[in-house]
């Protein structure tokens, strides 16, 4: 009798960890979530056409984010910290900015734990290189090395990401979070090694 007992405990599915959702802001948000150790869901959303009002952008990733919180329900929620670059206008600081004040503000209302991480940091952890391409190179050439590097990654780890460069940056994120977080279940991801 006390063996079935004990079989019945055993036998009782382990509890999942925490959700973990990583978000890369822009006008394309990418996005990522999984539960640690398990396969992640991931793709990206368009908050507008380019040149459309940030007000109107801010209002459709607030929108989509409330929704992807309540159908998901993470733990935590890591972004990738807006910078500034030589590059940037007002449009694009703002809609930057705005995003993260978002994240922040709904994560804080639900007593979600909330955390940022810089670009360059997560691209070395996930790719093993921060920097991609040579000081000769075009900012913008530097920029497409670092993605099209990403999104190989992604592949290698068994994530189609499809030429998605948003969805890959957020899965980069995610990934960087996991090792942050859970270790131990981080580490049971593998390569995907593929013949030829």
């Amino acid at each position: 009798r006390e063996a079935a007992r004990r079989r019945t405990v055993l036998s009782l599915p382990m509890p999942r960890p925490f959700g973990l959702m990583a978000l890369d802001t822009a006008r394309r948000v990418g996005h990522a979530y999984c539960f640690p150790g398990e396969p992640p869901i991931f793709g990206s959303f368009a908050t507008g056409r380019p040149g459309s009002d940030v007000g109107t952008q801010l209002v459709a990733f607030r929108r989509w984010f409330v929704g992807k919180l309540d159908e998901l329900q993470p733990r935590h929620v890591w972004y990738l910290r807006p910078i500034r670059t030589q590059f940037d206008n007002t449009n694009r600081l703002e809609r930057l900015f705005g995003f993260a004040t978002i994240i922040r503000v709904e994560t804080l209302d639900r007593g979600l734990s909330c955390e940022s991480a810089e670009d360059a940091t997560v691209i070395g952890f996930f790719t093993g290189r921060s920097r991609w391409g040579t000081e000769d190179m075009k900012a913008s050439d530097r920029r497409a090395a670092k993605k099209d590097a990403t999104m190989k990654m992604c592949e290698r780890m068994g994530w189609p990401v499809d030429q998605d460069n948003d969805a890959a940056d957020s899965l980069a994120l995610l990934s960087y979070a996991e090792h942050k977080l859970a270790p131990k279940l981080a580490a049971t991801r593998g390569l995907v090694l593929r013949a030829g």
